[in-house]
């Protein structure tokens, strides 16, 4: 396939409809164009004072960031912009751009057995206890929690979604794990939204085979949990300095993915996963990157055009994580297991696929 050009358009074309810690998306907006037209263009980002910042692109590329950097949040020009230095991005179909409205819903993560920190583990999900960790930082509460939007039964997805939808309100928008689009546009909290939020969203949840597949995902993904992965890493080279989990180890190449998900969808279900085996290191690193994409993936939910009162669910998101962020993740969850256990405020989750 022939890659598309920007250069093809001009930077109007575009308009900012949002952006995550790595990556900021752009809808197209501008005259027909089989390329281009109901696709959104998604561009990696850079902390300002990187080295990526000394190349320059195309006259085009940068007229592109001058114009649209305006577009971003205040809070966001000051810690990035866009990576110049790369080539390429990614083009997409636009799911919020052709239609009247569009919901982005962050499921993330949940966390599973560990031997060091069993009791709060099994008792309390991940997303709660960073919650606590964030809070104690000054950041927004919410009394949401994942597993009862993967719990599989309405009460649990309707307590979901009514935490999701109070905390957008009490936070003016500014958490993310749930955004609305109004015609291509990220909206801020509108009473109008807030009575039929919970009616409308909660069957087609329940209907849709997406939260079942990025719960099963997730479980079997991460099953050692970071701590188990990080006891497999010392094991296996206990003579060796440690650095942190993927230290100066290179990222999986594409043949390295094609053989794990042949593995994953052969042995890998048979293993006696108790029993930590140096042999599967490489094949857990690889297998605890893709259980993060699942972890920090969205999903947008749509009206169909087609049929009144009906919505499509589509994951998005989901680029493959670095190696070089395992060791961060492994330093983040010995600080949130440090607060959560001294906080004193601890939370019970109810897993509602446990329950029996």
């Amino acid at each position: 396939m022939t890659p598309a050009l920007i250069t093809e358009t001009k930077p109007r074309d575009w308009i900012h409809v949002s952006e995550g810690t790595a990556t900021i998306v752009f809808s197209y907006q501008g005259p027909h164009n089989v390329k281009f037209s109901d696709h959104v263009l998604r561009l990696r980002k850079v902390a300002h004072g990187s080295s990526h910042n000394m190349l320059l692109e195309t006259n085009t590329k940068q007229s592109f960031v001058l114009l649209r950097n305006g577009d971003r949040p205040a809070e966001r020009r000051r810690a990035d912009q866009i990576d110049v230095r790369r080539s390429k991005g990614v083009l997409a179909t636009d799911l919020i751009g052709g239609t009247s409205i569009a919901m982005e819903i962050k499921v993330v993560a949940k966390c599973h057995l560990s031997p060091v920190t069993v009791a709060l583990k099994t008792a309390t999900c991940r997303f709660r206890m960073h919650t606590s960790f964030k809070m104690e930082q000054g950041g927004f509460g919410t009394t949401y929690c994942p597993l009862d939007l993967f719990s599989r039964n309405q009460t649990g997805v309707r307590r979901a979604l009514g935490a999701l939808r109070a905390g957008w309100y009490e936070s003016h928008g500014s958490l993310n794990n749930l955004r609305f689009f109004v015609e291509g546009r990220m909206t801020k909290p509108d009473d109008d939204l807030r009575e039929s939020f919970i009616s409308v969203l909660s069957q087609p949840l329940l209907d849709s085979p997406v939260l079942p597949l990025l719960s099963t995902l997730q479980r079997t993904l991460d099953i050692l949990d970071i701590e188990g992965l990080s006891k497999l890493y010392t094991q296996t080279s206990p003579d060796c300095p440690y650095d942190g989990i993927g230290s100066s180890v290179p990222d999986p190449a594409v043949e390295e993915w094609e053989d794990f998900v042949k593995v994953y969808q052969s042995d890998y279900h048979s293993w006696d996963h108790t029993v930590l085996n140096p042999g599967h290191l490489r094949l857990y690193v690889i297998a605890y990157l893709l259980s993060a994409t699942f972890k920090d993936c969205s999903i947008i939910i749509r009206p169909k055009s087609s049929q009144v009162g009906s919505f499509d669910a589509t994951i998005i998101d989901t680029d493959v994580k670095s190696m070089n962020r395992l060791g961060k993740w492994e330093k983040l969850d010995m600080k949130i297991m440090e607060h959560y256990r001294s906080s004193g405020r601890q939370r019970r989750c109810i897993d509602g696929q446990r329950v029996k």
